[in-house]
């Protein structure tokens, strides 16, 4: 059984099926792909789709700025914590500029500090997340180099 993969593939770019796309590209494990599709999905509005997509490449970054274009600033917060601390404070700033400019009586819980072995903890996976983009630079990590960087 042979399938016209090329053909496929220009159907789904020509009628602008973004979720196929992603189902297509991440089936076959095309990073250069999936990166393309998470720029035309985000400035088409498709925020779901280049989520996914730029989280499958591993960039978390432009998973923050995706979430804060998007208007998820809590997720945002809670990414950024799990995936790039070193942006924490910026969602968090973003955040709680949302909530006044609602005029909502609610504050952001300040999940870049608190306790002392809190700070001490974030502080190290910082130092880790700069130790790795820095020994990797902007190709796509394996397993094995995540784990020798630890």
């Amino acid at each position: 059984m042979s399938g016209l993969f090329s053909l496929a593939e220009r159907c789904f770019d020509k009628s602008a099926d973004y979720n196929s796309q992603l189902l297509f590209y991440s089936s076959c494990g095309d990073l250069d792909a999936l990166s393309r599709l998470a720029v035309n999905a985000e400035s088409n509005g498709k925020y779901n789709v280049a989520f996914q997509a730029s989280y499958l490449i591993g960039d978390a970054d432009r998973c923050v700025q995706i979430l804060i274009k998007s208007k998820r600033l809590a997720e945002a917060a809670f990414f950024a914590r799990a995936y790039c601390p070193s942006q924490i404070e910026k969602v968090v700033r973003a955040w709680d500029e949302s909530l006044k400019a609602k005029k909502l009586p609610f504050e952001p819980e300040n999940i870049g500090s608190g306790s002392h072995a809190q700070n001490q903890i974030i502080e190290m996976a910082k130092t880790i997340e700069t130790q790795i983009r820095g020994m990797l630079g902007s190709e796509r990590p394996s397993a094995e180099q995540y784990e020798q960087a630890l």
